[in-house]
């Protein structure tokens, strides 16, 4: 129960084509009320599941980094959110506020023959519940390493960057970031160019407020597109 106000996600803001609609929250006001910690901690008793472990072996995760960080594991038929979702086993991240506050959950969905194929767009992702922060402890500063995808943000976290993940593009609380001095922007560097623009104008409005800001260009990531390629290869994140 904390006094300060509650920052203002934007649902669905900030999302790309790929992830768009199916990552869509629940506007449910059950599933709102249905979410709680005990969600998660049914998920995180699975992360030892075969088929999990074999995911975040194929993605280059610890299980150490993953209990450190609160992921879990949902088997198929359990997940939450969208029944097609459900159909696929999920790795899950807890979407919390800063101060910890767990608001919703995404998931990814698992592919045994990851990288050479990966889950069907229309299920890949999902979120239950509202859009928060992966990682959101990152912002108490004075440095912030923001990305895209939770996924990158372990990349960066497993690289002693202090990071945390947007879970899409906008919907960052500015006014939580009281501490934080230095702003470096570390979204994906695609071929469409999406992330750099949504990047650019992250940069615009840090700058703004006062932040000095840093956004990654084609020099980081050792020329991946975002930070969970060069982590998957070669198990650090270089940003230069």
């Amino acid at each position: 129960g904390s006094d300060r106000a509650s920052p203002k996600f934007v649902p669905g803001a900030g999302f790309r084509s790929s992830q768009d609609a199916r990552t869509a929250p629940q506007k449910d006001a059950e599933a709102l009320q249905a979410l709680s910690p005990r969600n998660m901690e049914a998920a995180r008793r699975h992360l030892e599941d075969t088929e999990a472990l074999a995911y975040l072996k194929a993605r280059r995760i610890p299980l150490e980094m993953a209990r450190e960080y609160g992921l879990g594991y949902f088997p198929p038929g359990r997940w939450p959110g969208r029944h097609e979702a459900a159909k696929v086993g999920r790795i899950a991240f807890p979407l919390e506020m800063p101060g910890g506050e767990l608001v919703g959950v995404y998931s990814r969905a698992i592919d045994p023959a990851y990288p050479g194929t990966k889950a069907p767009k229309a299920v890949r992702h999902d979120v239950w519940g509202r859009r928060g922060l992966f990682h959101g402890a990152a912002l108490a500063g004075p440095s912030l390493y923001l990305t895209e995808g939770p996924f990158d943000a372990l990349a960066m976290l497993g690289s002693g960057f202090p990071a945390a993940a947007l879970v899409g593009t906008k919907g960052l609380p500015w006014e939580r970031l009281g501490n934080v001095r230095e702003l470096y922007l570390c979204l994906d560097l695609d071929a469409t160019g999406e992330g750099q623009k949504a990047a650019h104008e992250l940069a615009r409005q840090a700058v703004m407020r006062g932040l000095r800001c840093h956004v990654m260009d084609a020099g980081a990531y050792g020329g991946y597109p975002e930070p969970s390629d060069q982590w998957e290869a070669e198990g650090h994140v270089t940003l230069s």
